[in-house]
């Protein structure tokens, strides 16, 4: 697949795939091919029973990396890529977008699990990849989160200790995984804990990912309401709190949503300050945003 530092752009133009004059300026179609390129590493690994720790330890690729690469914040290399694909055993085609069925798995049970991209999975499997101290601290914030937005709520670790029940060492390990996968961030002193932060800070992915776990709502489901009104709106933004307030949504569920879109480039926001408790005051359509299916 050529080497390692190879880019999607390289690779795909290298197989000779049609892509649009705009690729060449990676936004937005760059964008789009590393969102599905990382939809299909998480679908791949959860259908064979992975966690991010075993499918480093199966590919060589370093664990915080996948996350990101399932995340679409980093972009794999073709070798990287070629690693994952024979780690899950399926085709570094299949990963890049090629076709919609996942030709087998030969770890694990994937018949366990959806082989069909785009298909709801149960909110169970949400955690079959996260280590249960990590999962007792994503309940504790999601629980005492208020708006669903990042950064908030702040927990020290008296409060993590109490409200999980986690020992110090437990916490550590927990806290780790969360900010290697992008969800959660350690604010430290010169003077910190021994766990190695004064305080714990959620970031809005976590609430976008996790929210359907422990609330009412489908962070998911409710982002693509949002994205049928942004395209509706054509090329006019639209306005956040009106937006919710025709939803009848609170804070705590349209943030999270929020969250799922602006974090995947699927939506344009705005970057007017003051706009509390809501993530944004706009949005607006970009070449991602598409109607629900």
């Amino acid at each position: 697949m050529g080497e390692s530092g190879e880019s999607l752009l390289a690779f795909a133009k290298g197989k000779g795939w049609s892509v649009p004059v705009a690729y060449d300026d990676p936004s937005p179609v760059c964008r789009l091919l590393l969102a599905e390129l990382a939809k299909r590493l998480r679908v791949a690994r959860e259908a064979c029973g992975m966690s991010v720790d075993a499918a480093s330890s199966a590919s060589g690729v370093n664990s915080a990396m996948i996350g990101r690469y399932e995340r679409a914040t980093s972009e794999a290399g073709a070798l990287k890529i070629a690693a994952l694909a024979q780690a899950y055993g399926v085709s570094c085609n299949w990963l890049l977008g090629e076709g919609n069925e996942m030709k087998g798995c030969t770890h694990g049970r994937a018949d366990a699990h959806p082989k069909q991209i785009g298909e709801r999975r149960h909110v169970a499997n949400r955690f079959t990849a996260l280590p249960s101290g990590a999962e007792a601290i994503v309940k504790l914030c999601v629980e005492r989160s208020e708006h669903g937005g990042m950064h908030k709520p702040i927990l020290d670790a008296a409060t993590i200790r109490k409200g999980t029940g986690l020992s110090d060492r437990e916490i550590v390990e927990a806290v780790e995984e969360l900010e290697s996968r992008g969800y959660m961030r350690r604010h430290k002193e010169s003077a910190s804990s021994d766990l190695g932060f004064v305080e714990l800070a959620p970031e809005g992915d976590l609430f976008a990912e996790f929210d359907r776990a422990f609330t009412s709502h489908d962070p998911e489901a409710d982002a693509k309401v949002i994205a049928k009104r942004v395209v509706q709106a054509g090329s006019r933004a639209v306005h956040v709190p009106a937006l919710a307030a025709s939803l009848e949504w609170e804070p705590s569920r349209m943030n999270p949503a929020l969250h799922y879109l602006i974090g995947r480039g699927l939506v344009a926001c705005s970057k007017r300050l003051g706009v509390s408790p809501w993530v944004t005051h706009s949005l607006r359509r970009t070449a991602l945003t598409r109607p629900p299916a």
